[in-house]
């Protein structure tokens, strides 16, 4: 089955996650408010599960997850360029074109913009298998988050830039 990337919780293991190396913390990464002077605690929490709740429907290939995460007007830019709205990035997970297999991001931090809208960004290891071929990435990305009308928050944007392996 997928390799989640999530430390067991309570997992004290230092710097690893179960099978993948991830930073302690229970969403694989170092999750800090940094910047967020305008988002409270409880809402920083919230964000951070919904995150972490978006790379297991990934790794599951769960398109109800995954429509329940992603944004309407989502903007999905690949390392490779190419785009993918909402529809078409969940029927490239729920159809297993695209298929996660692991995650390991690192360097990972949460900037609020205002009290509606917050920047993740950082760099991932991806292994996967794409259109039937094995596939290790290693990429930095920006992810744009968004809970405007008062919604729960759902991630609109993710641009991802390739890097040396």
């Amino acid at each position: 089955g997928p390799r989640l990337g999530f430390p067991r919780r309570g997992s004290r293991e230092p710097g690893r996650g179960y099978r993948l190396g991830c930073p302690r913390e229970p969403w694989g990464f170092r999750a800090e408010n940094n910047g967020a002077a305008r988002m409270g605690d409880r809402q920083f929490s919230e964000l951070a599960a919904r995150a972490e709740r978006l790379l297991q429907a990934m790794l599951e290939a769960d398109a109800a997850g995954l429509d329940a995460l992603l944004h309407d007007d989502l903007i999905y830019i690949h390392s490779s360029g190419n785009i993918d709205g909402k529809q078409s990035h969940i029927a490239s997970v729920a159809e297993k074109t695209v298929v996660y297999e692991a995650f390991s991001p690192s360097n990972v931090r949460f900037v609020g913009v205002d009290g509606s809208t917050v920047l993740r960004t950082g760099s991932v290891r991806i292994a996967g298998v794409v259109r039937g071929s094995p596939k290790a990435l290693h990429v930095a990305f920006i992810e744009v988050w968004t809970n405007a009308g008062g919604r729960e928050w759902r991630m609109i944007s993710w641009q991802s830039t390739s890097l040396p392996a």
